[in-house]
């Protein structure tokens, strides 16, 4: 799928990101809620990412607790908008109380891909921007605050979001 989403980029002379996504402490949450509510706050989560993005972009979950966004036509500028609605989307999910005592974060890594630049590559980046905003946090508050802590660098163009 990303392939596709690579190739339309390329041709067309758009930008495409990548955002990585992982659910903080979820190996918490199976252990104090069980697995069955750690696959319900995973569904949560995705339905969440796809109402922060638009129906060209992409929701896959990449492992047990990450998922990767693709976002078509779109630069890292404009992933930090899709950031900002998520962290929207996830403060109305915990304010709901779906898990009492505990409230749901996420670590995002961005990366956006160019010409040249191989999947893994572009994956590498958005992991590697994703656990640094996992270990800022973690120096910020051991306890884990509710929220969504992401990595976007900063770029100018024109926001198709």
């Amino acid at each position: 799928m990303a392939a596709r989403f690579m190739s339309h980029a390329q041709r067309l002379q758009k930008p495409l990101t990548f955002m990585l996504v992982d659910v903080d402490r979820f190996r918490e949450v199976n252990t104090r809620f069980g697995h069955l509510a750690g696959d319900v706050v995973s569904a949560e989560i995705a339905s969440l990412l796809k109402r922060a993005m638009r129906g060209s972009d992409a929701v896959i979950r990449y492992g047990g607790d990450e998922f990767l966004v693709i976002l078509a036509d779109a630069s890292q500028a404009d992933a930090k908008i899709v950031v900002d609605r998520a962290q929207g989307c996830l403060r109305d999910w915990n304010q709901g109380g779906h898990l009492k005592g505990f409230e749901v974060s996420l670590s995002i890594g961005v990366a956006e891909w160019t010409k040249g630049v191989t999947l893994d590559e572009v994956l590498d980046a958005a992991d590697r921007e994703m656990y640094a905003s996992k270990r800022a946090a973690k120096l910020v508050s051991r306890e884990g605050q509710p929220g969504i802590r992401a990595r976007v660098k900063a770029a100018s163009t024109t926001a198709p979001y």
